[in-house]
C-alpha cells in the first residue's frame, strides 16, 4: 500500500483513490446501461485484484483511474500528486498507447495491457448484450487489438493461476461465439 510521492514514501488509500474518480466520472453515464460511468471503473479495478497472481494497489488505483485522463478534466499531474507517480504513469501510459497503432502497443508495459484486457472484458460483455450493431465491428477491432498486445501471454504471466481460464472462457464465450 506504500507508493512513493517523489522522495517521499506514502501510504496509497484506495477509498481515496475510489472517491476521486467518483468526483471526475461525476454526472457520466455508461451508454449501454445508464448506470454511473465509475461503476465501469471499479469493475475494471475489481477484476484486476480478484485476477492478478500478486495484486498490488498502484495496479488497482490506475484501474480506478484508467478513463480519468481521457473521458474527464483531469491531467497527469492531478493523479501523479495525490496517488504517486507509479500509478499516474500506469494511466498515462494506458492513454498515450490508445491513441497509438496495435504494433506499438505490444510495447506497452504489461500492467497496462493487462488493465487494458480487463476494461475490453467488461465492456464486451454489455455491447454484445445491448448493442448488436456494433457487435460485430467491435469484436473485429477487440481480436485485432488483443493479438497485438499479446493477451494471451499477457494474461498467462499476470493472472493468478486459479483465474487463467478466465481469459479462455472470454475468448470462447464472449467473442468467439458469433464468429
Amino acid at each position: 500500500r506504500e507508493v512513493v510521492k517523489g522522495d517521499v514514501l506514502v501510504i496509497l488509500d484506495l477509498q481515496e483513490v475510489e472517491e476521486f474518480a467518483r468526483k471526475a466520472h461525476e454526472g457520466q453515464v455508461r451508454k449501454y446501461k445508464g448506470e454511473p460511468y465509475v461503476e465501469h471503473c471499479i469493475e475494471v479495478a475489481d477484476m484486476v485484484k480478484r485476477y492478478m497472481a500478486e495484486p498490488n494497489p498502484t495496479m488497482v488505483a490506475a484501474a480506478l483511474l484508467h478513463d480519468t485522463v481521457e473521458d474527464c478534466d483531469v491531467e497527469f499531474d492531478d493523479i501523479v500528486l495525490p496517488f504517486g507517480a507509479d500509478a499516474a504513469a500506469l494511466v498515462a501510459n494506458r492513454q498515450q498507447h490508445k491513441t497509438l497503432d496495435r504494433a506499438r502497443l505490444a510495447l506497452a508495459p504489461m500492467e497496462v495491457r493487462f488493465i487494458k484486457i480487463c476494461d475490453i472484458m467488461h465492456n464486451a460483455t454489455s455491447i454484445k448484450e445491448l448493442d448488436k450493431n456494433f457487435w460485430n465491428t467491435f469484436q473485429d477491432e477487440v481480436f485485432e487489438l488483443l493479438d497485438a498486445m499479446h493477451a494471451y501471454d499477457v494474461w498467462y504471466t499476470v493472472a493468478n493461476k486459479v483465474h487463467r481460464e478466465v481469459y479462455h472462457n472470454f475468448m470462447r464465450n464472449v467473442l468467439e461465439e458469433n464468429l
